[in-house]
């Protein structure tokens, strides 16, 4: 017979075992061992059920049958009790059975077996002949069997066995003490044993044919059963093979639908999102693993509990959220799904914002509960909260600056204007979103020029433009000069989508910047001036030598002529050719010092010797004249590219103050030195004298406009000019300390000045 054991209960799928054969020990065994928790053997089991009731009962109502050995058998020939040794009874190691016949000495058991039955039958006492048992090589012992109906405690189905022995020694022994019986006896007491024989023969005989006849009965039954189970086991092969093909298709199914439940499982773990599926009481049906890490509960805790107890259950501002608000209970109401974002709850009492999406679940069209998508969007909305105020922060700032700042798009529209723009612009900042910036606010004279540059600049993607200046006209035509800075937007994909210009109004600066520019020209127009005075008395002086050589000249002339010497054509040409000569002298002197004050505005490449030859002209024979010696420390003629005329400028007045500082000290021996070195990509020029040298209390001051060393003699603009010059000019500095004697005027230029 085959079994099958059962794979799935909710579709019958059963697995086919090979098969077993089931233990044959009686349910009595059991109810006798059943408060023993690990018997040794039989015996152990014997002694154990041995209880002293049965002792006293045979002590008290069988004592003519009380031996010091016996045994007491129920009805299935098991032995229930044992009293005293009984060498007949052989339990093998371990328990195997209670069975008597199973543990009785081999040639006892035929002749017990036939007792047994005698008894039982006749419910008398039954008595075997004796059997001749060999124990060993010497020893014969004859056993006889006495079977006894034995009643306990209304129980009518005992046997008492007691074994009688004899031994052979015994038996001899009594023979030779005995008398012999008579003839008559033996033959009487041998017609009586051969009489109980055939009747036992008799009876064997009755038993054997009853035997038979109920085999042959039993072996009809047998084969009318074989033909049935011949019939029954087609049927069972045939029934069978279907159920191992429906069995086979239903464990096809069952693997298909657990492939598919996985398949489902692995889609609801590989989310990002954390799933949960609700039923219409809100209770838990489902939930993937990244739920439960949100919510850090783990799955035994929610699979059956109402969700909205666990973590729906505050709102924001702490109070308590009823359920009958709950969104997703809308959603089994009204079977819409619903998109939002809420406030759920973890397991340790914090809290985090979502955003999720309820959809129902249905079943023939009907609503059976609800799954809900949801991810933890904290770190966004914290990000949209610092967005949001950085926003705020910056709308603050644009309409705090005073600086005009428009947001402008790649077609040139206005995104943005802050407070300060539409002020400048006097217009409003929210009527102006939308509208063309070059359109309403650049002049239509360089409205193309700006575009151009505009779209140039969104097409190339270049970073941010250099600062410029450029007018714009207010919506009442005004004009305004706006110094711009300009940043270019662009995209996640790095794709320009505008610019942020920042403008500064410097209408009013620009004026005042034009003004002091006018106001410095005619300061060193002044200064030019203040040294006129000198300058017309160093041509003077200049030309007093080349004058009195042409009248010298001519004179000469002028006698001979007189006389009436002969002049000859040689002394002629020597006289015109020397006359040209301090004619040429003369007109040089008047283009060194034009050149001196005519005006130069563009750089140019020049030597350092060649600016000191220059001064040298202007200046020697004043120095020479007020004995005082120049010198120039230079050990390398350097080439630099600045303003000619600003430089000499400079170096006029420098030089000019100090000679009145040695005239002022009086000095006999005055010298002015003009050292000039290289410093990387500058050039120090150092103008010392050994004058009295600047008053302490004028050092920190010197250089501003009208302060003067020279007290009433000096005005201070000549100082205050050339510093100017050198700042804003020639692009450096000039600094002045004193010395041991006198004073060093420094100035520091760069090699290479680029006009502004």
């Amino acid at each position: 017979m085959n079994y099958f054991t059962l794979l799935n209960t909710k579709w019958k799928i059963y697995e086919k075992e090979p098969s077993i054969t089931p233990p044959k020990l009686a349910p009595r065994f059991y109810k006798i061992l059943s408060s023993a928790s690990a018997p040794e053997n039989a015996v152990d089991i014997l002694k154990k059920s041995s209880a002293p009731s049965i002792e006293t009962y045979l002590a008290e109502s069988m004592f003519q049958l009380f031996t010091p050995s016996c045994v007491i058998i129920n009805r299935h020939d098991d032995m229930i009790y044992t009293k005293g040794e009984i060498p007949y009874l052989e339990f093998s190691e371990g328990f195997t059975s209670l069975n008597i016949f199973k543990n009785l000495h081999p040639d006892l058991r035929l002749e017990l077996h036939y007792t047994l039955e005698q008894s039982r039958k006749k419910d008398v006492d039954v008595r075997s002949k004796f059997i001749e048992i060999q124990e060993n090589s010497e020893k014969t012992v004859f056993v006889r069997i006495i079977a006894t109906p034995f009643s306990y405690q209304n129980s009518d189905a005992l046997s008492l066995l007691y074994f009688q022995e004899y031994h052979i020694d015994e038996i001899i022994f009594n023979a030779q003490r005995s008398n012999f019986p008579k003839e008559s006896d033996l033959v009487n007491s041998l017609q009586t044993q051969v009489s109980q024989m055939k009747e036992q023969l008799h009876a064997l005989q009755n038993e054997l044919d009853n035997s038979n006849e109920n085999m042959q009965m039993m072996n009809e039954e047998l084969q009318s059963s074989n033909e049935e189970l011949q019939s029954s086991n087609e049927e069972l092969e045939t029934s069978n093979e279907e159920l191992q093909a429906t069995n086979e298709e239903l464990n096809e199914t069952y693997h298909h639908i657990n492939a598919l439940k996985q398949q489902y499982s692995n889609i609801l773990e590989s989310s990002l999102d954390g799933i949960l599926g609700l039923d219409l009481d809100e209770k838990h049906t489902f939930c993937n693993s990244q739920a439960l890490e949100m919510l850090g509960f783990t799955s035994e805790e929610l699979m059956g509990k109402i969700g909205h107890t666990l973590w729906h259950h505050t709102k924001a501002d702490g109070t308590v959220f009823d359920r009958s608000e709950c969104p997703i209970l809308h959603v089994t109401k009204t079977g819409e799904p619903i998109r939002g974002e809420d406030l759920y709850w973890r397991k340790d009492g914090s809290s985090f914002e979502v955003q999720y999406t309820s959809a129902p679940i249905r079943e023939n069209s009907k609503v059976t509960g609800v799954v809900l998508f949801f991810h933890d969007i904290s770190k966004e909305k914290a990000l949209e909260r610092k967005i949001k105020h950085e926003q705020s922060l910056i709308k603050h700032y644009f309409d705090t600056t005073e600086a005009l700042v428009v947001v402008i798009n790649t077609k040139g529209n206005i995104e943005l204007l802050n407070r300060k723009g539409a002020t400048l612009l006097e217009t409003d900042s929210q009527m102006m979103v939308g509208k063309n910036w070059f359109e309403h606010f650049v002049d239509k004279s360089i409205q193309k020029e700006v575009l151009a540059v505009f779209e140039a600049v969104i097409a190339s993607n270049v970073g941010t433009i250099l600062p410029y200046t450029n007018e714009i006209m207010t919506t009442k035509g005004e004009k305004k000069l706006l110094y711009w800075t300009n940043t270019p937007l662009f995209d996640d994909n790095n794709k320009s989508i505008g610019i942020i210009a920042t403008g500064i109004d410097i209408t009013q600066e620009n004026e005042l910047k034009r003004k002091l520019h006018e106001k410095e020209e005619m300061m060193i127009a002044q200064s030019r001036q203040a040294a006129m005075g000198d300058m017309i008395a160093m041509i003077a002086h200049q030309w007093r030598q080349p004058i009195s050589i042409i009248s010298m000249e001519a004179n000469s002339l002028q006698a001979d002529l007189e006389l009436g010497n002969e002049i000859n054509k040689v002394n002629l040409q020597k006289l015109v050719k020397s006359i040209s000569y301090q004619t040429q002298h003369l007109s040089k002197t008047i283009d060194d010092f034009r050149n001196f004050f005519k005006p130069n505005k563009e750089v140019q490449t020049m030597s350092i010797d060649e600016i000191v030859k220059n001064i040298k002209m202007l200046l020697l024979k004043s120095l020479e004249n007020n004995n005082i010696a120049f010198e120039l420390d230079m050990k390398e003629n350097y080439e630099i590219i600045s303003y000619k005329n600003e430089l000499i400028q400079v170096l006029v007045n420098l030089i000019l103050n100090a000679k009145d500082a040695i005239k002022e000290a009086n000095s006999t021996n005055g010298k002015i030195i003009i050292r000039v070195t290289k410093d990387g990509e500058k050039l120090l020029i150092e103008v010392c004298d050994n004058g009295i040298g600047i008053p302490k209390e004028l050092l920190n001051t010197l250089g501003e406009p009208y302060v003067s060393s020279k007290g009433k003699n000096g005005t201070g603009l000549g100082l205050y000019m050339s510093k100017v010059i050198v700042s804003k000019h020639l692009r450096g500095t000039l600094e002045w300390k004193n010395r041991d004697k006198g004073a060093c005027f420094s100035i520091k230029i760069p090699l290479k000045v680029s006009k502004s």
